[in-house]
């Protein structure tokens, strides 16, 4: 080691003279500095073995560490492999660029780290946003208090070149050896669990089941089917009817998308929605959407005897795209609708993923005239925060709420309340999910001002729409 504490590296060679009894009597040396010979190999190997951007372990090394774990796994204990993946990632990268998405990993590793070092786990990064951890448990598969620090982790915002980011993630989770005794079938199952938590859309920790197999083939092909579903005309438009919840009288309708395929028949939304997220289809598709909602605005207020509005929902992803209230009001303009008959609904995990320029982008198109309604009030995160920073003017109650109305009293006081702090802070509130006429009488005693359900008129076909509104007589025309 040098003076200054830095260790030095010298390579020595030499030779030797011997007698005939065997002994050395002549010998000569020298000795060579090679340290920064090996500083290189040094660096090459951690560059092969090591993320360069985060510091942590990368796939070659952590499927190293994983192997040798699991060969020294003893009768009742565990090894557990956590594959996280953090929410919308790819939408901060594109709309904020690399820079700012390679100093959010490194912010989002390094909290990991810090949350995790408790566990002795092992954290990897795979690449892109996939995070790896390894956890040897003592007893089998427990995950519990992992899931709760590494959860606690991404409560606070992350400050990154000035901007606040407000990350989530989804988990997946195998174990050996129940689910496996190689690093390559342990991360293949917890890829699969992780798909399942963001279909969950909860940022939970799934644990593999083999039944998550089977949904894993059908995802893939989902996938496959989505390529060319546009082209194919396989999407479409039906409307939902909302009504005034004291007279019945028409607001308008609930724009909601439908997708029939030749080989899956008809898809629910639930399925759909999230694969065109992940896909990018989401993006032409909601323009699509839109284009459509605007022009059955237009015809059904040309013979309205009232202004009737058409809610259309918007995804994370379209919001987190620079731009999007830009188009959104050309397609608007285009179309020869007014701003004010549109309604655009987020939802409250939506919020939680939507960053500064999401948030920009709504103040920007209320600016403009459209109404922005928060979707499944209640269902998420809940909290009256959106309400302040946000450009909200309609709270849509999500119908959990409403399925044990009238006779559950700690909902329907809930509902009460929530009506009147909506009332005193000037917005508006829709129940959706009404199904029968107590539930619309507890509703409107409440104070809700609309009404959307299987009572006042299923989802229809354009065509359907456009009769209803010629035909609609109130609360004399329901059942």
């Amino acid at each position: 080691m040098h003076d200054n504490g830095k260790i030095v590296w010298l390579r020595a060679a030499g030779v030797a003279l011997f007698d005939e009894s065997g002994r050395a009597y002549y010998m000569a040396g020298s000795y060579a500095d090679v340290t920064e010979e090996m500083e290189r190999r040094q660096l090459m190997d951690h560059l092969a073995f090591y993320d360069g951007l985060t510091g942590l372990p990368n796939r070659f090394k952590l499927q190293e560490l994983a192997d040798a774990a699991i060969r020294r796994l003893e009768p009742g204990t565990s090894l557990l492999l956590v594959f996280i993946d953090l929410d919308n990632f790819k939408y901060i990268n594109d709309s904020f660029g690399h820079k700012m998405g390679d100093d959010l990993l490194k912010a989002v590793a390094e909290r990991l780290r810090t949350a995790l070092r408790d566990d002795g786990a092992v954290l990897a990064r795979l690449g892109g946003d996939e995070f790896v951890a390894l956890i040897n448990g003592g007893a089998p598969c427990d995950l519990a208090g992992f899931e709760r620090r590494a959860r606690r982790a991404f409560i606070a915002p992350f400050d990154v070149g000035g901007q606040q980011f407000y990350v989530g993630c989804s988990a997946g989770v195998a174990c050996a050896p129940d689910d496996g005794r190689s690093f390559d079938e342990l991360l293949m199952k917890a890829d699969t669990a992780m798909y399942r938590s963001k279909g969950d859309r909860g940022g939970k920790f799934v644990r593999f089941m083999p039944e998550m197999n089977r949904v894993a083939v059908h995802r893939l092909r989902l996938h496959n089917r989505l390529r060319g579903a546009i082209e194919r005309r396989a999407f479409f438009l039906h409307y939902q009817p909302q009504v005034d919840a004291r007279s019945g009288a028409l607001r308008g309708f609930e724009a909601l998308l439908r997708w029939r395929d030749e080989e899956l028949g008809l898809v629910s939304p639930m399925e759909f929605i999230p694969a065109c997220e992940e896909t990018g289809l989401i993006a032409p598709l909601g323009e699509g959407v839109l284009e459509e909602a605007c022009a059955m605005a237009r015809r059904l207020n040309m013979g309205a005897r009232q202004p009737l509005k058409i809610g259309v929902n918007v995804s994370v992803v379209q919001l987190m795209q620079s731009g999007f209230a830009d188009r959104a009001l050309d397609i608007i303009d285009q179309s020869g609708a007014a701003p004010s008959m549109l309604e655009l609904e987020i939802t409250e995990s939506v919020m939680m993923d939507a960053h500064n320029v999401g948030v920009s982008q709504l103040r920007d198109l209320a600016a403009a005239g459209l109404d922005i309604a928060l979707d499944d009030f209640g269902a998420g995160y809940s909290s009256l925060n959106y309400l302040r920073r946000l450009p909200i003017r309609v709270l849509k109650l999500d119908k959990s709420f409403i399925d044990r109305l009238p006779e559950d009293i700690d909902d329907s006081r809930l509902i009460h309340s929530i009506v009147q702090i909506a009332r005193d802070m000037g917005l508006e509130v829709v129940a959706e999910g009404v199904e029968s006429a107590a539930q619309r009488r507890a509703l409107s005693e409440f104070g809700c001002h609309w009404l959307q359900g299987y009572l006042i008129g299923r989802p229809m076909p354009p065509e359907a729409a456009s009769l209803a509104v010629a035909d609609w007589r109130g609360f004399t025309t329901l059942h």
